[in-house]
């Protein structure tokens, strides 16, 4: 499997993300844990496709926010170049 690591602006996101929302770090493993399993689930942005943007959707209703990253897929390491954090656009999660 292959490594993960942010810059350091993504550490400093996080990091602020984390004193505006309880479950940052749940979203922030989510969308990790998702990259490095399918790291072709974002979008390209790139011919080749070696930067992807992906945007993973979250609730307010659990305090849960949405992130956006744009990431570098290289041959043993994807890399987090810029993360966003913002309040979910959704209320609940599920499909209920």
């Amino acid at each position: 499997m292959k490594g993960i690591r942010e810059e350091d602006r993504v550490r400093l996101a996080r990091d602020l993300a984390e004193t505006k929302w309880t479950r940052a770090n749940d979203a922030w493993e989510s969308i990790t844990w998702t990259i490095l399993r399918d790291e072709t689930c974002g979008f390209p942005m790139n011919e080749i496709g070696t930067v992807r943007g992906y945007v993973w959707d979250g609730a307010r209703s659990i305090d849960l926010p949405s992130v956006e990253v744009i990431y570098e897929i290289q041959l043993d390491l994807i890399i987090i170049h810029e993360v966003d954090f913002r309040d979910a656009t959704y209320g609940q999660a599920g499909r209920a």
